[in-house]
């Protein structure tokens, strides 16, 4: 420490999600070497946040990460740390500190998570013996990542729980964290101390979800696991009741879309195709209350309703066709004016998409498309418009009950114009007697 402050390293941060940045931004801000470290340093999501908020910061692979620091920052999904370090090297780590700010959550039985390891072992402890010659520091996990800096809370100065098995290693993360503004930091002992600092996440989810409230001094860090804190649990389906038989059946009736839930990959992805290339207004953003580890976009598809999409900056986009078995989406289609729709052919040659090419449907122009992870995108547009008063499904059903009662093989232009005649008779008064077809033009 030099006047109050961490002398100037180089410090090496392995994992660009939320506890990634907001710790590198940390140390950058505060005069240190950073390079932060992904698998793949130029998504764009990673390089917006560069301009911004990490600006000084650059960006590496993490064996690039591992290299250049001093000190290291472990800040990944608690499940890929081992293979990270397999893929970089456990010799790249030799002899540093090595600060560990990850959680080992397991997402796969919904929200609240579980550990994935637990009981004679722990996440801290498999990184300690991963990287036997380093000095492993279990810190960062049991507080909220927006609170890593300069910590505030109206209960007061919080406490920082650490644990590792070198003194003179857990010296120098007291030292981070003095320099950080944590005032207090209590070592609860050895590295096998990370089994019950990564179990305090769980008891804190558990806590606040009871609460519905996400600042509590003593806290699990989300970031720590590239995630964001959730405000309650998801609902729980109740069952039937075997001793309570149904006496009538009620409806639980629709009145729209009130939204689509996709899973998406990185929030850069998700923001570039609903927006830059279908126009949807990113309208706002949350986070995915069953799962910490993803946020939740909103976007506006053009009718007020919501696209909502699950990003999380770990997935990878995978291009494949997405399933068409029993149960699964077949594909999404999103209305478009008849001016729109000549246009798309083009516009999607210029950027190169794939397509189907127009499509007759009788009652509407279609074209088919793949977005970034395999979903089929519809573009439609209806080749009529409903009479006042009637929605485009009126018009559908009545064209319809024209097309059966012909025994006509589909709807066509012919049934929609006969409908809308037959809607327009039905609901608009007028004084004629005669409503039937007349030639005006002499002969």
């Amino acid at each position: 420490m030099v006047d109050g402050r961490l002398a100037r390293t180089r410090v090496g941060v392995l994992g660009t999600g939320d506890v990634g940045r907001r710790l590198a931004a940390g140390f950058s801000g505060r005069g240190h070497d950073v390079v932060i470290g992904t698998r793949d340093p130029d998504k764009p999501e990673l390089r917006e946040w560069l301009s911004a908020d990490g600006a000084g910061v650059r960006p590496g692979s993490f064996a690039d990460a591992a290299k250049h620091g001093e000190l290291l920052v472990m800040a990944l999904l608690g499940n890929a740390a081992e293979e990270v370090i397999s893929d970089v090297g456990a010799e790249n780590f030799t002899g540093k500190v090595v600060i560990d700010a990850m959680n080992p959550l397991d997402f796969s039985g919904g929200f609240p998570p579980k550990l994935s390891i637990s009981g004679e072992d722990s996440l801290g402890e498999r990184v300690q013996r991963a990287l036997p010659d380093a000095k492993v520091v279990k810190a960062f996990n049991t507080i909220g990542n927006p609170y890593f800096v300069d910590p505030s809370f109206s209960e007061g100065s919080p406490t920082m729980l650490i644990a590792g098995d070198d003194e003179g290693a857990k010296g120098v993360v007291r030292d981070v964290l003095s320099d950080f503004g944590w005032a207090d930091t209590v070592d609860i002992g050895g590295i096998d101390g990370s089994r019950e600092l990564e179990a305090i996440c769980i008891a804190w989810v558990k806590i606040g979800g009871a609460r519905g409230a996400w600042t509590t001094g003593s806290s699990c860090s989300w970031g720590s696991c590239e995630a964001r804190p959730q405000p309650r649990q998801p609902h729980q389906p109740r069952l039937p009741q075997p001793d309570r038989p149904l006496t009538r059946l009620r409806k639980l009736q629709s009145q729209g879309v009130h939204h689509i839930t996709l899973v998406g990959a990185g929030r850069r992805t998700s923001i570039d195709f609903w927006e830059g290339v279908l126009g949807m207004p990113f309208v706002f953003e949350q986070p995915n209350f069953d799962n910490a580890a993803d946020s939740h976009l909103y976007f506006d598809p053009g009718d007020g309703r919501l696209i909502t999409v699950f990003t999380n900056e770990e997935r990878k986009p995978d291009p494949t066709r997405t399933s068409t078995e029993v149960g699964c989406v077949h594909h999404l289609a999103f209305a478009v004016s008849q001016s729109t729709f000549k246009q798309t052919v083009e516009r999607l040659d210029e950027r190169g998409i794939r397509h189907s090419g127009v499509k007759d449907r009788g009652f509407m122009d279609s074209i088919y498309f793949e977005d970034p992870l395999g979903l089929l995108i519809e573009l439609a547009s209806y080749r009529f418009e409903p009479p006042a008063g009637y929605t485009h499904a009126d018009v559908l059903l009545e064209a319809h009950t024209v097309r059966t009662a012909r025994g006509d093989y589909n709807i066509d232009q012919v049934h929609l114009a006969d409908a809308i005649q037959a809607l327009v008779e039905r609901s608009r008064a007028t004084l004629s007697d005669d409503r039937t077809a007349r030639d005006p033009y002499p002969r």
